[in-house]
């Protein structure tokens, strides 16, 4: 398992808008062991090296994120999960999320 899953908002230009204080790797640890193939698009997000989502690709994964929270294996990470909906649901034309793993 990774040891620290951060995430940033960056632009078009590769630059940093804002950075997150929230570490998602136990929350894709327990998606990949559980239920990865329910959630095909946060399960592409790479433990060990960087993954980019687009606005489009975040809006996918709020509706992934938002199945999760009906999800009764998910139960104790609902606050991680919550907090990463708003994250992604702000993301704006030109804006991108970048996971960074570990």
């Amino acid at each position: 398992m990774s040891q620290h899953i951060g995430i940033k908002l960056i632009n078009e230009k590769n630059q940093t808008i804002r950075n997150f204080d929230l570490n998602l790797s136990i929350l894709i640890y327990q998606l990949k062991q559980k239920v990865a193939f329910d959630y095909p698009l946060l399960n592409s997000i790479d433990e060990y090296d960087n993954t980019c989502f687009n606005k489009n690709q975040c809006e996918l994964a709020v509706k992934e994120l938002r199945k999760m929270l009906d999800d009764q294996k998910f139960t104790d990470a609902k606050e991680d999960i919550n907090k990463l909906i708003s994250i992604l649901s702000n993301v704006e034309r030109y804006q991108y999320i970048l996971f960074i793993g570990d």
